[in-house]
């Protein structure tokens, strides 16, 4: 019986958000990408499209990062 009910309860999924600095050094590197290989135009606004999604997911999670360490700094 007790083992029903453990498989009846979800775990709570905890948000994957990355390192803001990782983020960073892939946006980096994808910009130094485009800068220096000779892309074609497709394959330019791809990369470019992916550096926009990553800008959105780097605000994302500095905001994330700072309200963890605005939470850790109350906990003193």
């Amino acid at each position: 019986m007790l083992e029903h009910r453990k498989t009846q309860e979800t775990p709570q999924e905890k948000p994957q958000v990355e390192n803001p600095e990782r983020i960073l050094q892939h946006i980096h590197h994808l910009e130094k990408r485009i800068e220096t290989e000779g892309l074609s135009f497709e394959k330019e606004k791809v990369l470019m499209k992916q550096i926009k999604d990553l800008k959105k997911q780097l605000e994302i999670s500095r905001a994330v990062y700072a309200q963890i360490a605005s939470v850790r700094k109350e906990e003193r």
